[in-house]
């Protein structure tokens, strides 16, 4: 049973930053519309 909420939280905490970094850049009002590319890879936003 943990491996199957180790698995779940891993995945969400996963998708939430990814997410998040991406909408960051494609956001019209965001401070970080367009950053650079390193930027992104690293989640520097």
């Amino acid at each position: 049973m943990t491996n199957v909420f180790g698995e779940f939280f891993g995945t969400l905490f996963l998708i939430s930053f990814g997410c998040g970094v991406n909408a960051n850049l494609t956001l019209e009002k965001s401070y970080a519309k367009e950053a650079d590319w390193i930027c992104t890879t690293k989640n520097l936003v």
